[in-house]
């Protein structure tokens, strides 16, 4: 899933990190709690929500 994420939002420098914790909310249902809301607007297209 991270892998998916990582290719279909655009490889970008820095960003594996936030595909791998995006990843497991989406397994596990669940939104990403962040004080980085920014750094997420762009998995939101994939089902991601963000709670920051």
């Amino acid at each position: 899933m991270a892998a998916r994420l990582l290719n279909e939002s655009g490889r970008r420098r820095g960003s594996l990190i936030d595909c791998m914790i995006a990843a497991a909310a989406l397994v596990d249902g669940a939104s990403v709690a962040t004080a980085n809301p920014a750094d997420f607007e762009r998995l939101r297209e994939f089902g991601v929500t963000v709670a920051g």
